[in-house]
Order: C-alpha cells, then structure tokens, then sequence
C-alpha cells in the first residue's frame, strides 16, 4: 500500500497546490497568461480528482466513469501548455492567427465529445475491467480508436513546447533562462512518466501515476513564480507603461535583433510581431548623416528623431541588449533649418557686398598710382597715404570674402596638386604695385627647386597674400621682406619675415586666440592694421590642410610668420634667387 498511499499523497498535494495559485493569481484573471495558468491547473486538479474517486470508489461503474471523464482533463493540457508558453516569453506570433487556436483545440474537442456522448465512449477506452494492483482496486481498459490520435497529437505539442522552451532559453539570458529551464525540467518529467507507462503499458499506468506527475509541473510553475518573478504583476505592469509610452521605444539584445517594440515604435517603423529576431538596423532608415539622429518620413511628413541609447543589464551587471529611445526633435529641426538659411542668406549678402566694394576699391587702387606718377612731390606724401588706405581696403574686403565662406558648415578645401614657388611668384605680382610705392625689397629664396603640394591653390594663395600685404604693410620705405621655404620628408614650412613694427605680445595673444568663425570687429588687433581677420582665416585654412602656423614678433624689429604643409613629391633642382626692388 506503500505505492498507492504515495500516489494519493501527490494528487492531494495537486488539488492543494491548484488552490494555492487559483488564490493568489485569480485577481489578476484578464491576463492572457494569467488564464492559461488557472486552466491549466483546473485541469490538473480535475484529473487529481477523477483519479482520487477511482482510487476511493467500491462502485465498478463509477470507477470506469471517472476513469474516462479524466480525458476531460488530459485533452487540452497540450494546447494550452504550448500557449502559455509562447505568451509568457512572446513567442507566439503564430498563435495569434485565430485559425492556428481552432487547429490546436480541434482534437481535444473531439475527444471531450467522445469522451460525454456514450454511444462514443468505445473510440477512447473499451473493454473495461477491475483490477488490483499494489492492493489498490483500479480499472484496467484497451484503447479506443481514438486514443492513438489523441496521443500523438497531444506528444506533438509537448514536444512544441519543448523546443520553443529550448528556443527561449538559447535567446534569452539571465532570469528568463532560469524560469524556462524549470518550467521545460516539470514538463520532461510529466511526458517522461507519461510516456514510459503508456509504451510499456507498465502496471503504473493503471495506477494513474502520470497523473500525479503532473505534480512536478505545478511545482516548475510555483517555483518560477515565486523565486524567478515569472508573471509578476510588476512585469505587466510594465509592459503596460512600455505600450503606452507615446514615443517609440525599440529593445535590442546584445546581437542587435530586435526582441519587443512598443505601439509607437511598430506605428513609425512598420513593424510587425513577425519582426521580432530580426536585426533592428535593417528596420531603421539608412543613409543617415548622424549615428544619433535619423530622419523618417512618416505619411509623406518628414520626422526627426534623436536616438537615445541605453544598456540593458540584469544580475551580476551582465549585458544583455540595449533599449532604443526614439525622442522626436521635428519642431528643434525646424527651427534650426530656418536659422540656418537665414544665417546663409546673410553671409552670400555679405560676400555679394564685399565683392562689389572690392571692385571698386581695386579701381581706387589704380587710380591712385597713376595720380602717384603725375603729382608734385611735395603732394606725394598725402597720394602714398591714399595708396596704402585704398590697399588695405582692398584686403579687407578679400578677408570678408574668404571668412563668409568660412561660415558655411560643408566648406572644405578643393585639394589639387600645385607647386608652391610658382604660387609664390603669383602673388608678389598681384601685389606689385604696393612693392613698388612702399619701396619694398622682396627676397624670395628657392634652394629647394620646385615643391609640389596637394592642397587647394586658391585657399593657399589667400594665405601668402595676407602674410605679404600685412609684411608689406608694416615695413618702412627700404626695408627687406624674405620668403624662405625648407622642406622635409613629409612637409615645407614657409616663411615670411619682414623687418617692420612688430606686434605687441598682448595683441599677439589676443589675435592667436581668435577663431574664423569671430566677427569682423572682434579681431581688430594694431592701431595701423585696421583689422586681423585675415591672419585668422589664414591660419583656419592652413588648419584645414593639416598644416601648423605660427607668429614670432618683436617690437621695433619685426615679425615673421610661418606655416607647414604636408608635401606629395619633392625634387631636388639648382637653386634661384629672385630678387625685386622697386
């Protein structure tokens, strides 16, 4: 009676354990896999039941009634096994096809028919009759026609549910490892029994002890729920917050699939619950200008959305995926767009303006050397004074040209190759007439031979430019202006040195610390200079080609001025020596 008395403990104990969750679970009832657990253990508790009144009842009808209305019970355990489980870890997309529920309930309503319509009692169980086994009177049958479908369908499903557990345990990580493996150890151990009596047809499976198995399921579900949060209220709850959130939210494991999204997230985005496992950037738009902003058009409308990103980690601070937060910056975007464009409009209205004046200042220029030539001599002091006004006029409106274009966001050098003394040449004759009124003595020094760069002339040619105009500018009548170039394996280092003013060490400061993007008047740096935007700019474009610059001054002695170059090739020639006085 050793057996029998255990066998009664185990499905009293089921019956006890069903109350247990029927209390402490039936508040939260609308739950989808809220329901599934309390029928799930209503039916366990209904074959504890049928089993308990075979073992307890002396009337051999009764026995063999309770002992078939157990099917009852038996039937949907499969289906709704196999449904809680895609429910509780979301693996149920095909599940959710009403035509997949009927095709998973049909056999168990065929056999609850067969099961309460007496003429089809005989396709379950037929050929009843008692039996004492272990001192316990049972009831011994042959199976019906029915029953091998019935068992292989309901096999099938467990063994579904086996491989979606196993599923969920190589995806998921952490906790959810822990709940499954408990849950898929109490059902192998339920099918194992169940399995073993009804194959070897074993003196237990009149006992009924796969019922009582069922033991080691309800204990799985217990001990899921109590030391692994398995269907925690709070988990619901925030499922709930997570669905209604009103900006999207997209959730990530550490492959960058993507596992849950919220409504918002499937609205902008078009996902669908097939989309789960997929990777998460093919869903995203490509082509994007920043790795934390995108830009969707959503029903013909433009949308900007600034990415937030976050880790997801749980015991032992294991990573686990991240959680995408999609805030939407349209209205920012908006305005930033218009400021930009007027911004833009204001600087090609500056750049038009100072192009117009430097045509007319160019004009002034000449005019003047030509009243130069023609006056009297003791005019000719007021006429150089004109001249070099009208020169520096000239320069600043080429600095304004060349600091707009330092404004826009996209201004980059257009490199091509160029060799660097014919530049050099270039910009002494476009600065000739000033050489010639200053009596200026230019000392170009070519030791090197020709030196080719790969860079942007025109941002180059401004550089010397206003390295020579300022040189010039500041020299007295006679003096020398010297152009050295050195070079090395990888750059050329140019110098302008001249013999004139010198800046102070204050305002050499001030002006080193200026950046292009400073206005006009916020450069002013010498009384006699007018402005020193053009050092500035200069120094940003030497920046841009990834080059040095640099200023050394001495009061009263004079300046020089340097920046470096990265080189392409070098060849080595015979030297020249250019000369210029005036």
């Amino acid at each position: 009676m050793v057996i029998p008395s255990i066998l009664i403990l185990f499905n009293v104990a089921i019956i006890a354990t069903t109350a247990v969750v029927l209390v402490r679970s039936f508040q939260h009832w609308k739950l989808p896999a809220v329901r599934l657990l309390i029928f799930v253990n209503l039916c366990f508790c209904w074959i504890a039941f049928c089993t308990l009144s075979v073992f307890t009842i002396n009337d051999f009808e009764l026995k063999v009634l309770f002992s078939r209305l157990r099917y009852l019970g038996l039937a949907p355990i499969a289906p709704c096994w196999l449904y809680f489980i895609g429910v509780v870890y979301e693996k149920w997309s095909p599940l959710r096809n009403r035509a997949v529920l009927l095709a998973l309930f049909v056999p168990c309503m065929i056999t609850w028919a067969v099961v309460l319509v007496p003429s089809l009692n005989s396709y379950i169980v037929t050929h009843v009759e008692p039996i004492t086994l272990y001192g316990m009177s049972v009831v011994k049958f042959t199976t019906g026609s029915w029953f091998p479908y019935h068992l292989m369908f309901s096999s099938g499903l467990i063994t579904l549910s086996l491989l979606l557990g196993i599923k969920v345990f190589a995806t998921e990580s952490g906790v959810k490892r822990k709940q499954v493996m408990v849950l898929v150890a109490g059902c192998v151990a339920a099918a194992a029994v169940h399995n073993y009596c009804v194959i070897t047809n074993s003196p237990f499976r009149w006992l009924m002890a796969p019922s009582a198995t069922f033991l080691f399921n309800q204990i799985a579900v217990v001990y899921a729920v109590s030391r692994h949060h398995l269907l925690n209220l709070a988990n619901f709850a925030h499922e709930k917050i997570f669905q209604d959130l009103p900006d999207p939210v997209l959730v990530e494991d550490h492959q960058g699939r993507i596992r849950a999204f919220n409504q918002a997230a499937g609205k902008l985005l078009k996902l669908q619950a097939s989309d789960i496992g997929e990777p998460a950037a093919s869903r995203l738009p490509h082509n994007q200008s920043s790795p934390t902003e995108i830009r969707i058009t959503d029903q013909g409308v433009e949308r900007y959305f600034a990415l937030e990103l976050r880790d997801l980690t749980i015991e032992n601070d294991e990573r686990t995926g991240k959680i995408v937060f999609f805030r939407e910056i349209t209205v920012q975007k908006t305005i930033e767009n218009r400021l930009s464009e007027r911004l833009e409009f204001k600087a090609r209205l500056l750049s038009l303006i100072a192009h117009d004046l430097s045509g007319n200042i160019k004009n002034q220029v000449m005019l003047s050397t030509v009243l130069e030539e023609r006056t009297s001599p003791e005019n000719r002091e007021l006429i150089d004074l004109f001249v070099e006004s009208s020169s520096a006029s000239q320069d600043l409106m080429s600095n304004i040209l060349s600091w707009s274009k330092t404004q826009q966001g996209r201004f980059q050098p257009i490199k091509r190759p160029f060799e660097i003394h014919a530049l050099i040449r270039d910009c002494l004759e476009a600065l000739e007439v000033s050489i010639r009124i200053k009596d200026i003595r230019i000392n170009h020094q070519d030791l090197n031979g020709p030196i080719v760069i790969d860079g942007d002339s025109e941002m180059i040619a401004s550089v010397l430019r206003n390295l020579l105009s300022n040189a010039i500018r500041f020299s007295l009548a006679g003096k020398t202006i010297q152009i050295r170039t050195s070079q090395n394996s990888d750059f050329i280092r140019v110098e302008v040195v001249d013999e004139g003013t010198g800046i102070e060490p204050e305002q050499l400061r001030h002006l080193m610390s200026q950046s292009p993007s400073s206005t006009p008047s916020a450069i002013r740096f010498h009384r006699r200079s007018g402005y020193g935007i053009g050092l500035s700019i200069a120094r940003r474009f030497i920046g841009l080609h990834g080059g040095d610059f640099g200023i050394h001054s001495t009061v009263g002695i004079g300046t020089t001025v340097y920046f470096t170059l990265p080189t392409i090739r070098a060849s080595a020639h015979p030297s020249t020596f250019m000369d210029l006085h005036v």
